[in-house]
């Protein structure tokens, strides 16, 4: 169900490419810093048991200090639907349908909002790390209810998750993985190709990150107690679940709109930009066959 829901997402995001492309989408106001902040309209009241969150749907969970909500996509007789629902806010409970006719990343954002004239719900969501009480997570989120604005927390679920929710505690050993894929005799077998994280997960020796450099194919970096360890992947080798949706770039940020590639802006704590998420809507194959021009080489 969850990926028959994002393949029509892709549909709506390539969709709206020229719009993107354009910059026709309204720019939701800048995040603040991580974790909840006092700039956050107070609601009425707090909330109070609000109503259970069902971690299975395909979408995101976003909590800020007096509020929470949820976003599900669903497919509703062969559409993508995303149905926004949120407790606490100064207006009350409050229910609506988002508009997947835009195109859901705009400058380095991810941004749902609410179609039509009298829009009521914008939500903007970047990907820096967050603080809640149940722990860090990967995104930071700017909620938009009629006039007010609140700030939060946002995490991905769904049955599978994407690798990058845990991007937070993995970026460590992933910036090891690639300083010493450019320092040590891995540069010599990488050539000039930029590194291009297709998944990255702890495990019990540590934690191991795929990449490819160009067309000198996979690569599995072990980052553990003797520090990164590089092997080759075969080219029979399956994918692992969720390999290279997305692909994460250390470095610059991409143009946005260049060929089937939608960026996502990848920021640390500080707010200081470290890669992009790189995000295929045409489904076409590993992001090492997009065109020159919308990779560079910012390793």
């Amino acid at each position: 169900m969850a990926v028959r829901t994002f393949n029509l997402m892709r549909i709506a995001a390539a969709a709206g490419l020229a719009c993107l492309a354009s910059a026709c989408v309204t720019t939701a106001p800048t995040l603040s810093p991580s974790g909840f902040t006092a700039r956050e309209a107070a609601p009425v009241s707090p909330v109070i048991d609000p109503a259970p969150f069902n971690e299975t749907d395909a979408g995101f969970e976003i909590v800020g200090a007096q509020f929470r909500a949820s976003i599900v996509f669903r497919d509703v007789d062969g559409r993508a639907s995303a149905q926004f629902h949120g407790e606490g806010f100064r207006a009350g409970p409050v229910d609506a349908e988002l508009d997947l006719s835009r195109p859901w990343i705009s400058d380095g954002e991810r941004v749902f909002a609410e179609g039509g004239p009298m829009e009521r719900v914008h939500v903007s969501l970047r990907a820096r790390p967050c603080g809640t009480p149940d722990g860090v997570w990967a995104r930071e989120a700017l909620v938009l209810v009629g006039r007010q604005i609140y700030h939060g927390c946002a995490r991905e679920t769904g049955p599978v998750p994407s690798w990058t929710e845990n991007l937070p505690a993995l970026m460590a050993d992933i910036t090891a993985c690639v300083s010493a894929a450019r320092n040590s005799s891995m540069a010599f077998v990488r050539g000039s190709g930029q590194a291009h994280v297709l998944h990255a997960g702890q495990e019990r020796a540590g934690t191991r990150v795929r990449m490819r450099f160009g067309e000198s194919g996979r690569w599995d970096c072990l980052a553990g107690s003797a520090g990164p360890e590089f092997s080759v992947v075969s080219d029979r080798a399956a994918p692992v679940p969720g390999e290279a949706d997305p692909v994460f770039m250390p470095g610059a940020m991409p143009t946005d709109g260049d060929g089937c590639y939608l960026y996502e802006a990848v920021e640390d704590a500080s707010g200081a930009l470290i890669g992009a998420l790189a995000h295929d809507v045409c489904a076409t194959g590993a992001l090492a066959m997009a065109p020159a021009g919308a990779q560079g080489d910012r390793m």
